[in-house]
């Protein structure tokens, strides 16, 4: 059977500056555009109001596959998911590293959740970087089909590059590492002190993954199995990873005096003295800051075998994108001749002050536009999963 003759049934959600809703968006219009079946559905709107539809659609005939972000567009009939009574999958694609969504896929699942939680035999996973399907596959004994799908990139609406009056653009939210660090104190004794080991391991340099990072620390203190402690600790080590990894970068464009205008809440704690700071943009007005900026930061070395989606997203809309690399990123032929890295932050400082003064910037982002469009869409992204699917029910 021709895949375009299933249908594909999409959920929008609750989303943090409407990102991932933009994501199913652009993947709608490519289904569409490519002659897929499919049908998006609202979870922001009443349920109720929209039940009675989704359920004739799944009674009518099987769908393909539906997907929703972060697990999003789980429903059940007393204590069983939808997805296993009608017999077809629903992808919860992972944005976030999968432990901050620990409770909708852990097993067995905690009653409070159940609702929300992936179905139990046609729940698949797919995860933007490739340690989070080990996380996933190691965790829970490979219970779930667990595949790697890469972040895409999505393109301002409203199209205007022809103006570009910011130099350098950072576009996220703050965190405090130490406001991170002080709620460590308030845990029992011996899960902070594991958790200190594992951020000590972890600045050392050692390459490892999270769920590595974490085996290593527990190995090492001799800690008897405990799942619980194991995810709690991970959590915290996660997000305070990401805190201070964007902190000390934007920390060294700033003791070398170079202005970096910041959009995202939460910043006033770090008292920079020559970045910029502006208020939190929707991802829609994020996208048009990239048509208006010459480089556009990005600090996720914590993506060690994927990307961000920002890194696409901004080479998208005609920015040169400035960041560090990935095992990913490294086996993408041709795209660190589009992109300025850089591996250490002392170095920082003189990448951006050589490749603002390099006359050939704007030819660079012209190529890394075209890099992108080429295969590093959001809607690229959507038709390998649907084939990927396809191929996989056969």
């Amino acid at each position: 059977m021709n895949p375009r003759e299933q249908k594909i049934i999409l959920f929008k959600g609750e989303a943090q500056y409407g990102v991932t809703n933009r994501f199913i968006e652009d993947m709608e219009n490519a289904y569409k555009k490519d002659g897929q079946r499919v049908i998006t559905f609202d979870l922001r709107d009443s349920f109720e109001s929209m039940k009675d539809q989704l359920i004739e659609e799944m009674s009518k005939e099987r769908p393909l596959f539906a997907l929703g972000f972060n697990a999003v567009g789980q429903f059940y009939v007393k204590d069983q998911s939808v997805y296993d009574m009608v017999a077809f999958p629903h992808i919860s694609w992972m944005v976030d590293h999968p432990v901050h969504h620990i409770d909708r896929i852990e097993i067995p699942a905690d009653q409070k959740y159940r609702e929300l939680h992936v179905p139990d035999n046609f729940g698949l996973i797919a995860t933007i970087d490739k340690g989070h399907k080990q996380f996933i596959d190691i965790s829970f004994a490979q219970k779930y089909g667990c595949f790697f799908l890469p972040h895409g990139g999505c393109k301002a609406r409203k199209v205007d590059m022809k103006t570009r009056n910011l130099d350098l653009v950072f576009c996220g939210t703050g965190t405090g590492p130490e406001s991170i660090r002080n709620t460590w104190k308030k845990m029992d004794p011996k899960v902070k002190e594991l958790i200190e080991t594992a951020v000590e391991i972890d600045e050392s340099g050692i390459e490892l993954s999270s769920v590595e990072l974490i085996a290593k620390v527990f190995t090492e203190h001799s800690e008897s199995p405990n799942r619980k402690r194991f995810m709690l600790i991970m959590h915290n080590v996660e997000r305070y990873r990401r805190a201070k990894e964007r902190l000390q970068t934007l920390e060294a464009l700033d003791h070398a005096g170079i202005k970096t205008t910041l959009f995202g809440r939460g910043w006033e704690f770090a008292k920079f003295r020559n970045h910029e700071i502006k208020k939190e943009l929707s991802f829609e007005d994020t996208l048009e800051v990239f048509q208006q900026s010459k480089l556009s930061l990005n600090a996720s070395s914590f993506f060690k075998e994927g990307a961000h989606e920002r890194i696409f997203s901004s080479m998208l809309n005609g920015a040169v994108c400035l960041t560090n690399g990935s095992k990913y990123l490294d086996g993408l032929d041709g795209f660190y001749d589009v992109v300025e890295k850089y591996d250490h932050l002392d170095a920082l400082p003189e990448i951006v002050d050589n490749a603002l003064d390099n006359t050939e910037l704007q030819d660079k982002a012209i190529e890394g536009c075209s890099f992108v469009e080429k295969g590093h869409t959001f809607g690229h992204r959507a038709l390998e999963l649907r084939d990927t699917i396809h191929t996989a029910m056969q």
